[in-house]
C-alpha cells in the first residue's frame, strides 16, 4: 500500500483489515440465523454492519478514502450499532436477553480493543463514551446483577484498552524518532564523505577484516572512482602519520628496543594489551612482560600512566 507510511500504519492497516474481516465472515452466521438473537432487529444491525464493513474495505482498497478515515467511520459506527442493539435487548428483553445483552457487550469490546490496537486514539476514546453510555442506561432501565456486573467488566475494560492505547502510540512514536535522527544521521555521514549506502556497506565489509584478497578485489570495484581516491589519500595520511609517530619514537627514545618502540606505538593509539598481542602476533602475558620493561627503562611510577607520558613527551618535543 503506497499510502501506509512507517511502522505506526502498517499495524494499524493490519488491525483494520481485520476489524473489517471478523464481521465479513461472522454477521451471516448471526442474520441467516445460525446463532444469536432471532431478533428481526438485531438481525438488521447485523446484516447492516456486514455490509458497512465490505463498504468500507472497498472504498479503501480503491482509494477512495484514507485508512484512518476509514477505520474511524467504520470503528464508530460497529460501536453505535452495537451500542443500540445492547439498548433495545435492556428494553425489549427477548428470549435468552441475558446472553444478548454479554454478546453485545463483548462486541463492543472487541471494537474497542480493534480501535486501541489500531492506534486510533481520538476514535477509541469516542466509541468508549458511547459504550458506556449504552451500558449505563441499559442497566438503569433493568438494573440486573448481570447487567451491572457486565457493565463494570465493560468499565474495566474501557480503561485498559485506552491505557494500553496511549501507551503503544508512545513506544512507537518514540520509535519512529529514533529511527529518523537515525536516518538523519546516516544522509549526513553518506553527504559529508559523498558515497552511497551501497558504498558505505562495501567500506564496512572491507574494513572487517573477514573477506579474503580476491573478495576485497571484487568489492573495491563496486567504488567509484571519487570514493578510491579518497581511500587513497586517507591511506597515505594514515600512512605518513603512522610513520612520523614511530620515528619520534624512535628518536626520542633510543634506549628502547625495537620490539618495545612497536609497542610504544600501539600505545601511542590506544591499543588494548589484547589489541597489541594479535597486531604483533605476540601472547598478552609477552606483551605485558615488554610494556614492563618499557615502563622500568622509562623510570616510570607505578601511578604514572603509560600512555600519558609517551604522548606528552612527543607533544613537548614538537614545540
Amino acid at each position: 500500500m503506497g499510502r501506509v507510511k512507517g511502522r505506526q500504519d502498517e499495524i494499524r492497516l493490519t488491525v483494520y483489515l481485520l476489524t473489517c474481516i471478523i464481521p465479513i465472515l461472522g454477521m451471516p452466521i448471526h442474520f441467516l440465523n445460525l446463532a444469536g438473537l432471532p431478533d428481526s432487529f438485531l438481525i438488521t444491525i447485523s446484516a447492516t454492519l456486514w455490509v458497512t464493513a465490505i463498504i468500507s474495505l472497498i472504498l479503501f482498497l480503491t482509494r477512495v478514502v484514507s485508512l484512518v478515515h476509514s477505520f474511524t467511520v467504520y470503528g464508530i459506527l460497529a460501536e453505535l450499532m452495537e451500542s443500540i442493539g445492547l439498548v433495545y435487548i435492556a428494553v425489549t428483553l427477548p428470549p435468552h436477553h441475558v446472553i444478548g445483552f454479554f454478546s453485545n457487550i463483548i462486541s463492543m469490546m472487541t471494537v474497542l480493543l480493534l480501535l486501541c490496537m489500531g492506534m486510533m486514539r481520538y476514535s477509541a476514546l469516542v466509541a468508549a463514551i458511547i459504550g458506556t453510555t449504552a451500558a449505563i442506561i441499559s442497566t438503569v432501565i433493568h438494573p440486573f446483577n448481570s447487567y451491572i456486573q457486565m457493565t463494570c467488566l465493560w468499565g474495566v475494560i474501557v480503561f485498559s484498552c485506552i491505557a494500553y492505547s496511549l501507551s503503544l502510540i508512545k513506544m512507537l512514536k518514540q520509535n519512529d524518532e529514533e529511527t529518523q535522527e537515525y536516518k538523519t544521521q546516516l544522509s549526513s555521514i553518506l553527504d559529508f564523505f559523498n558515497i552511497s549506502l551501497h558504498e558505505m556497506s562495501i567500506l564496512i565489509q572491507l574494513c572487517s577484516g573477514k573477506t579474503n584478497d580476491e573478495e576485497n578485489l571484487n568489492m573495491s570495484h563496486q567504488l567509484s572512482f571519487q570514493t578510491k581516491y579518497n581511500l587513497i589519500e586517507i591511506g597515505n595520511q594514515l600512512k605518513n602519520r603512522q610513520l612520523g609517530q614511530k620515528s619520534d619514537i624512535q628518536a626520542l627514545f633510543p634506549n628502547l628496543s625495537a620490539s618495545e618502540q612497536e609497542v610504544c606505538y600501539y600505545i601511542l593509539l590506544g591499543r588494548t594489551l589484547k589489541d597489541i598481542s594479535q597486531l604483533t602476533d605476540k601472547s598478552v602475558s609477552n606483551v605485558s612482560t615488554v610494556r614492563g620493561n618499557i615502563r622500568r627503562k622509562l623510570s616510570l611510577q607505578p601511578s604514572d600512566d603509560l600512555r600519558a607520558y609517551l604522548v606528552n613527551v612527543i607533544q613537548n618535543s614538537r614545540k
